[in-house]
């Protein structure tokens, strides 16, 4: 408990989550936002998306990322279909997930957060807090800002192309067609807090859904995703770029971008947001106006 303190203190006082000036715009989420936004190609980007990473351990980090930098950034945080579904409770709690995220947060993590994990998981939630004596000892001697520890998150170039081989084996086992009404509560909770702190702190917070493909499954919940977003997240602005114009070899699966369709993707974002996209009074409108165009252009 001793050194568990100890390191908690002293990783606490360090620059870890310090960011530069330049870096304005703040990308977070799991793999959706990896892997789509290459934040080379969008101009005072700094992409921090995690791939498994639940709104849980998004909070967390950053709580961390508003308490070292004083000057205002403006967040995009993925907000898309599975981010609601059940099994996002057990990227929070189970023990993979525990191991690989609380491992890295744990000197960072407040009371209420650690007290979940107790009571959700407290085998290996003990058991990560005694490995993560020896992980976090690493960063007190070696220290590294979070926007080049890459396990914390950033842009991942993805190269895997499988599109036309998911969509043939759909044709042979087609998906189930049903209304998918199941929610995770636990998860959304820690959007809610996100949407909280930005507020509190006076940070413009932009939900964004990154581009997917029109065969993805989890659009069965596509009534319950918006259903949430109207009540229960009213006020925050929500920017749908599901609609992107992308061939199959611009995806690597049926919700990633492989790195053809990141980079086109990264500056069609990118020229959206010198055009004004955050100064237009209805976002959503330029924006579908905006991927109009771009599908005109691709034909």
């Amino acid at each position: 408990m001793g050194l568990v303190i100890a390191e908690r203190m002293i990783l606490n006082r360090q620059g870890r989550f310090r960011l530069s000036e330049r870096d304005k715009y703040i990308i977070l989420g799991h793999s959706h936002p990896q892997m789509d936004y290459d934040d080379k190609l969008i101009d005072s980007s700094l992409n921090l998306a995690s791939s498994g990473e639940a709104y849980f351990y998004t909070y967390i980090k950053l709580n961390k990322i508003l308490e070292s930098n004083q000057d205002k950034k403006i967040l995009f945080i993925e907000y898309t279909n599975n981010n609601i579904k059940p099994a996002m409770n057990n990227w929070i709690w189970d023990d993979i997930h525990i191991l690989d995220k609380y491992k890295l947060y744990s000197a960072y993590t407040r009371y209420n957060e650690t007290k979940l994990l107790y009571s959700k998981n407290p085998k290996t939630t003990i058991l990560c807090n005694i490995k993560s004596v020896i992980n976090n000892a690493y960063y007190i001697f070696n220290l590294k800002n979070i926007t080049v520890e890459e396990k914390m998150g950033g842009y991942y170039h993805l190269v895997r192309d499988k599109t036309d081989s998911l969509l043939q084996a759909l044709i042979t086992n087609p998906p189930d067609s049903t209304l998918d009404t199941n929610f995770s509560y636990a998860n959304v909770a820690y959007l809610k807090k996100i949407i909280d702190v930005c507020r509190e702190k006076g940070i413009a917070l932009y939900l964004v859904r990154s581009p997917l493909h029109p065969m993805y499954d989890a659009y069965r919940n596509e009534i319950k995703f918006r259903e949430f977003l109207n009540n229960d997240l009213q006020g925050v602005e929500f920017l749908d770029f599901k609609n992107c114009s992308f061939t199959n070899e611009e995806f690597g699966d049926l919700e990633h971008l492989n790195y053809r369709g990141a980079k086109k993707y990264s500056l069609f974002f990118n020229r959206l947001l010198k055009s004004g996209l955050l100064e237009k009074q209805d976002k959503q409108k330029f924006i579908d106006e905006e991927i109009a165009k771009e599908k005109l252009l691709d034909r």
